[in-house]
């Protein structure tokens, strides 16, 4: 069963571093670099392609110049102790529903290591996930490349992920970079303290996704990736389209709000979006959203199963609604009668 809507939804100060260099490759394109050094969101604000939580045997693995790890202790029913310097001796406790704890140390090589936290408990047990990045400027952008995997390595293409320019969501980490209409090839140190970009030698084409999404909420998040998870770019706020290589790409997944109302976005069925030299690779999607459910009928009552799959115009999939994970708003008509409202309602659980 199908039910037709006509609208989706309801719905700090940046430590830029110094130290920037330009130098020529083996080929004579001209090669930027640049460092970067942590910043630590205490409370986190960045939104992921896709968050990661790992749970905590008895450390947190994140290896430093002492150890492969800082440890941990479970303290009470509702409480972590954490090493947060490194010795082998827990220093600091996380109560309750979780908290924000930052592990220092030296690194293998000897460089400072500063790793933030987030650390909550679960069905599973502890768990942790990154509350850092680390963050710099290049090409006149800042740049911020998150361990998306939290394993304290950040140059995982295709699994970490990075911010180029203003904003909180990010995409994969990506090999290359547009920025003001010029794509380039893009490199991280697996420690995350420099970076370097030089002209992508490539053809391009542009993807254009913000200017064709239909909703009353406001996309946020945008992510598109290609085939070998090479490049990956946020186009949610590219109105005009954003420049890419050319390629096949997918929307690995999306993010839109209007107030407290929020929805993730996937893939579903939504076709490849097939990026040409020189040409623009639109979409329109987002409403009307298709609720796609089983029923049963019986003694004068129909009975809704709440297995229910949301699709956009595109083929797109809405899950994950909150607050109080509440769908879209639906209405049933019956078209025997002039279309007449017989029920309104919403699926809780979405």
């Amino acid at each position: 069963m199908k039910l037709v809507g006509n609208h989706l939804l309801g719905l700090g100060a940046l430590a830029l571093l110094a130290g920037i260099a330009t130098s020529g490759d083996e080929d004579g394109a001209a090669v930027e670099t640049a460092s970067l050094s942590n910043k630590a969101y205490s409370k986190w604000s960045i939104i992921l392609p896709k968050e990661v939580w790992t749970t905590i045997d008895s450390s947190i693995p994140i290896a430093h110049s002492k150890g492969d790890g800082f440890a941990t202790q479970i303290a009470g029913v509702l409480a972590l102790s954490v090493d947060t310097n490194g010795d082998g001796k827990v220093d600091d406790k996380v109560k309750g529903a979780g908290g924000f704890v930052k592990l220092r140390g030296k690194t293998v090589d000897g460089d400072q290591l500063n790793y933030p936290v987030r650390i909550r408990p679960s069905k599973e047990g502890w768990q942790y996930s990154t509350a850092g990045a680390m963050q710099g400027k290049l090409l006149g952008t800042v740049i911020r490349v998150i361990d998306q995997n939290n394993n304290g390595i950040y140059n995982e293409y295709g699994r970490d992920a990075m911010i180029v320019g203003s904003g909180s969501s990010a995409a994969y980490l990506s090999k290359t970079i547009s920025i003001d209409g010029e794509v380039y090839d893009f490199e991280v140190s697996a420690d995350g303290m420099e970076m370097s970009a030089k002209p992508y030698a490539g053809e391009v084409g542009t993807i254009s996704l913000a200017d064709g999404f239909d909703a009353r909420g406001k996309l946020e998040s945008a992510v598109v990736t290609d085939r070998k998870q090479d490049f990956s770019f946020n186009v949610a706020q590219a109105r005009s389209g954003l420049k890419v290589p050319v390629g096949s790409y997918k929307l690995e997944s999306g993010f839109a709000k209007k107030g407290a109302e929020t929805v993730w976005i996937k893939t579903g069925k939504m076709r490849a979006l097939e990026v040409k030299p020189g040409e623009v690779t639109d979409r329109k999607w987002g409403a009307p959203v298709q609720a796609d459910f089983s029923w049963t009928s019986g003694a004068g009552s129909v009975t809704v199963n709440p297995d229910v799959i949301y699709y956009g115009a595109a083929g797109e999939v809405y899950h994950s609604f909150k607050p109080d994970a509440k769908s879209p708003k639906l209405v049933f008509r019956d078209k025997k009668k002039s279309n007449k409202i017989v029920l309104e309602g919403r699926f809780p659980g979405c």
